[in-house]
């Protein structure tokens, strides 16, 4: 049963409609965005209250960047561009070499593991979400992530909490995904989409059965390797209603 009053259940659709109307927020004149954002809504209040709240923590962290006091303590590292403070943070850790994809939740980038002399793909939240979410604790719960081990999950390596960003880090993966595949040829064969389905399955199955949930399974998420499937991402939407409880639903994050 639904509480009355209570904002609609966040699904992805919905979530995707959040993520328009504050990008189309965030792209006009400060002064604009209260008259955009009630616009777009067009009377959906639950909408519009989600959005707000995305605003609102948008606005927070640029203020701590920004702030005189804190730009004096931390150096200029903070008033760079985003890539420059992400290199920065990771100096010494990870090459970053460049920026590879960008979704709702963040961005992810190719680096080069120092220690280990090979390839990665580093995800580093929004920060919105990462000051909603709180570092340390989503840390502590990505710890349950980073223990699936499976043949047809792809593994968290690292993860980490510095200058401000919130970052993890997984194998880099050289194929396609199967959202890829799938716009490229059309239909699969039915043995290799079988095959394929049945890795999946076995992945899911693994992780269920130790109470991880991917929560966004989808072609996006399925990478292609040597012809094996990779489940990516997963459990990271379980870390971030763990860590961030109530706060996730005022951010509108599915």
């Amino acid at each position: 049963m639904t509480t009355p009053g209570a904002s609609p259940p966040m699904t992805p659709e919905r979530w995707r409609a959040v993520d328009a109307i504050l990008q189309l927020a965030l792209a006009c004149e400060p002064e604009r965005r209260d008259a955009v954002v009630a616009e777009a809504c067009d009377g959906d209040h639950a909408l519009r209250a989600e959005v707000e709240s995305l605003l609102a923590a948008h606005a927070q962290v640029a203020a701590d960047f920004l702030e005189p006091a804190a730009a004096e303590a931390l150096g200029a590292a903070d008033a760079r561009p985003y890539a420059g403070r992400l290199a920065a943070a990771l100096a010494g850790r990870y090459a970053i070499e460049r920026e590879i994809g960008r979704g709702g939740m963040a961005t992810v980038h190719l680096a080069r593991d120092l220690r280990h002399g090979r390839q990665v793909a580093i995800k580093v939240l929004r920060e919105e979400l990462a000051a909603a979410v709180g570092a340390e604790r989503f840390l502590a719960e990505i710890r349950v992530t980073a223990s699936l081990q499976h043949p047809h999950i792809l593994p968290l390596f690292d993860s980490g909490s510095e200058g401000g960003l919130l970052w993890y880090a997984m194998p880099f993966v050289e194929g396609e995904t199967l959202r890829s595949r799938l716009e490229r040829e059309g239909p699969l064969p039915v043995a290799e989409a079988v095959r394929l389905a049945r890795e999946v399955a076995d992945a899911l199955d693994h992780a269920h059965a130790r109470g991880v949930v991917h929560r966004d399974v989808k072609p996006e998420n399925v990478l292609l390797q040597d012809g094996h499937a990779l489940v990516a991402d997963f459990g990271i939407a379980l870390a971030l209603e763990q860590a961030g409880g109530d706060r996730i639903t005022r951010t509108g994050t599915a």
